[in-house]
């Protein structure tokens, strides 16, 4: 891929993004480069959602390795918070 670094924020929320646009990213990044990204929390911990189970997977496949995870405000008025996560890209 051609980039360093892939951000993507406010992105993966129901009925938008898949799951299968991290595939995408990890295409669009360089080895050694980073995929920064945030998912809100309640999203995240449905496993219907399959973002969980399809980060994993990238990891089991060697693709990419987890670089920090934090839980943080997203919509702090209506009390939704998002785990914010960096990737780092190691094969396509």
């Amino acid at each position: 891929g051609p980039f360093d670094l892939c951000i993507c924020a406010g992105t993966f929320i129901p009925n938008h993004a898949p799951p299968e646009t991290l595939v995408s990213l990890v295409k669009a990044t360089q080895p050694g480069g980073f995929i920064c990204f945030s998912v809100r929390k309640h999203f995240f911990d449905d496993v219907e959602s399959g973002f969980s189970t399809l980060q994993q997977a990238l990891v089991d496949q060697g693709k990419w390795e987890l670089v920090a995870k934090e839980e943080r405000d997203y919509l702090p008025k209506q009390q939704i918070n998002a785990y914010y996560f960096a990737y780092r890209v190691l094969q396509h």
